[in-house]
């Protein structure tokens, strides 16, 4: 397989190394962040890029390995998938919220794998631990209790938040992987200032989830971790001696049975995780769902902080598409709802105070009007728009009995003028063998035209947002991209 490298976060290193030293897999390119220096276990071969777009170009691309932060580097990352890419992401807590959702919905519309690799999926110690959980030897998980301490450099073992929410973002991962959903969250900061905090307690529940107490404090020494899970039978501790080596203990009367670390480096597991999510039958050990719900319990600690109290999370089953979906249509139903309102408030207000009589508004429906444009000026002459309404008032006559209305103007010098421009008109049908014309042609000065106006504006802005919805509609239709053929044939 060919990859591409997004980033240089240290995590992502033993990977590299796996990919360096397998015959059949290759790094081809690598683009960092613009201030780092170029990671050591990126071979000197591999090409170095500068602006990430050119990675759009490189061919036969199988996968993007992404281990950073970095705003452009994950816009890079949301393009690539775009256009067909799987992504190897190494979760951290510095990647927000909306490039979890921004690439779930990129998940939504192309049939691409994006494998969070979360740093306990090669531990072969949370593998037993999970093990052990799922077997069900133990009895069920009564509570959780995970403690962390962290290095401080203050002897005040001060820790900041982006230090205490990069831990829980991982361990949050943890028992989501071992447990399943957790809803509920709780966080209490002990002894925060500006310098920092002395320690952070985060207690999780959920349905048919054992409750899990976090808690971490800075201290001196090297930074310590301890799982205990207490079962039906006994406790199980999972306790970090070395930095990435966990051993596996239990007390009471249950007796687990010690787990080594895997014969393979981490790096060699990473790789095997990898090419087995990325071939064409395989399965992924988690999916990029996993990284959405944990960043979404994370932030929460944020919210309980600040409402001080236990935070809900209801998370549902539909893809981010499908929310999209929903809410587009309760918009547009919205939108059609007050439409409809609208319509009928305009048409009462219409009919009781438009200013115009029942003969006038027959007249208009039917386009029997002669206004002063109609005619020469100053005359009772027809000019050839006149001569035009009167062969369509001819043809139309039959259809409806509305009567005939020639303009008069209220401010016309001669009075008479109204009165023989009917006559000519009266004439002009007459002559054309319309019978009772002297009856249907009337002079009536024609009332409503602010009002006409004032209706006619209020009707385009009643129907404006429909119209606004609807062509988004259709430029969401056309900025859809395009689906890959291929890839759809093999789902």
């Amino acid at each position: 397989m060919r990859f591409v490298l997004l980033g240089d976060h240290p995590d992502c290193f033993p990977l590299l190394d796996a990919i360096a030293d397998a015959s059949d897999h290759q790094l081809v390119a690598v683009v960092t962040e613009e201030s780092s220096p170029p990671a050591a276990s990126v071979p000197q071969h591999v090409e170095r890029i500068a602006d990430w777009r050119h990675l759009l170009t490189v061919p036969d691309v199988d996968g993007a390995i992404v281990a950073t932060a970095d705003s452009d580097l994950l816009t890079a990352a949301r393009q690539l998938a775009s256009h067909g890419v799987s992504l190897v992401i190494f979760p951290d807590r510095r990647q927000d919220t909306a490039f979890a959702y921004e690439l779930a919905l990129v998940l939504d519309e192309r049939p691409v794998t994006i494998l969070p690799m979360f740093r306990h999926l090669t531990v072969g110690s949370f593998a037993g631990m999970q093990g052990l959980v799922a077997s069900g030897i133990g009895g069920a998980t009564e509570a959780i209790l995970i403690e962390r301490t962290l290095p401080t450099n203050s002897h005040r073992h001060r820790l900041s938040r982006d230090q205490v929410e990069a831990q829980l973002f991982h361990d949050v991962a943890l028992l989501r992987w071992l447990y399943g959903e957790y809803t509920r969250l709780t966080a209490l900061f002990t002894g925060e200032t500006e310098a920092g905090l002395l320690s952070a307690t985060v207690t999780l529940a959920g349905d048919n989830v054992p409750e899990a107490t976090w808690t971490i404090r800075g201290a001196d020494g090297a930074a310590s971790f301890l799982l205990e899970a207490a079962f039906t039978e006994g406790t199980v501790m999972l306790r970090e001696e070395e930095a990435g080596q966990f051993r596996l203990e239990s007390s009471g009367d249950l007796d687990v049975t010690p787990v080594s670390e895997p014969a393979e480096t981490t790096g060699e597991v990473q790789l095997a995780l990898v090419t087995h999510a990325l071939s064409d039958t395989g399965d992924s050990i988690a999916d990029w769902s996993d990284a959405v719900r944990t960043f979404d319990l994370v932030d929460a600690v944020q919210r309980s902080l600040r409402r001080r109290r236990t935070i809900d999370l209801h998370f549902e089953s539909m893809s981010e598409r499908s929310q999209f979906k929903t809410q587009m249509t309760a918009l547009g139903c919205g939108i059609i709802s007050l439409t409809t309102f609208g319509m009928i408030l305009l048409l009462i207000v219409g009919a009781v105070f438009d200013p115009r009589g029942i003969e006038q508004q027959r007249a208009e429906s039917a386009g029997f009007i002669l206004s002063a444009d109609d005619f020469e000026t100053g005359t009772a002459e027809l000019n050839l728009r006149g001569e035009e309404r009167v062969q369509q008032i001819l043809r139309e006559t039959g259809q409806t009995s509305a009567a005939v209305i020639v303009e008069r103007l209220p401010d016309a010098p001669d009075g008479r003028l109204a009165e023989r421009r009917a006559e000519r008109v009266r004439a002009e049908l007459a002559g054309a063998g319309l019978q009772h014309a002297d009856e249907r042609v009337i002079v009536r000065e024609l009332a409503g035209g602010m009002f006409q106006l004032v209706m006619t504006v209020a009707w385009v802005i009643l129907f404006l947002p429909l119209f606004a919805f609807l062509a988004m509609q259709g430029l969401i239709l056309l900025t859809r991209p395009p689906r890959d053929e291929h890839a759809t044939a093999t789902e």
